[in-house]
């Protein structure tokens, strides 16, 4: 298992910018498109980032790059 410093450089090496389009999978399992709001960051052993329409910071496990 990775840690979140380990998940964020991956991320930031492969997504350097901001404004990329991500399918995010909510609780219930549910798989919606968003575009991220922000780069990565740790929060209490998590790795995290910003989307549209979600407040606050998302686990950044659950949300998936979509390709061109």
């Amino acid at each position: 298992m990775k840690t979140p410093e380990q998940q964020i450089d991956e991320w930031n090496k492969k997504h350097p910018e901001v404004g990329i389009l991500v399918d995010v999978k909510n609780d219930f399992g549910e798989i919606t498109r968003r575009q991220t709001r922000s780069v990565p960051w740790n929060v209490c052993g998590n790795a995290v980032i910003m989307v549209t329409g979600i407040t606050g910071g998302y686990l950044l496990e659950r949300c998936v790059p979509v390709e061109d």
